[in-house]
């Protein structure tokens, strides 16, 4: 989990696979990658936010659910964040 990319990458190159090999060999020229579609990969970003529940009149409740403003940020947060899409490409050799 902590390891780099080329550790990664090094394992996979000591694979004894010809469809894995065959694969690595597409990225040897390096690879090119744009945003635009049609996308090859969708990008998210992982959303994190906090909406704590409370008691009201011995009723649990979001804050989102009693503050307007509050529910119309998390709205914009969750539009901020969907995917990019981005098309992936071995360069030419």
């Amino acid at each position: 989990m902590y390891a780099t990319d080329k550790y990664a990458l090094e394992g996979l190159r000591s694979v004894n696979d010809r469809h894995v090999q065959n694969r690595l060999q597409l990225f040897d020229n390096g690879v090119d990658a744009r945003v635009g579609n049609p996308a090859d990969y969708e990008v998210c970003k992982k959303l994190r936010y906090v909406d704590p529940d409370f008691l009201e009149d011995g009723v649990v409740k979001t804050v989102s659910q009693v503050t307007n403003e509050y529910k119309k940020e998390l709205k914009q947060a969750v539009r901020r964040c969907e995917g990019i899409p981005i098309q992936v490409s071995a360069k030419p050799f």
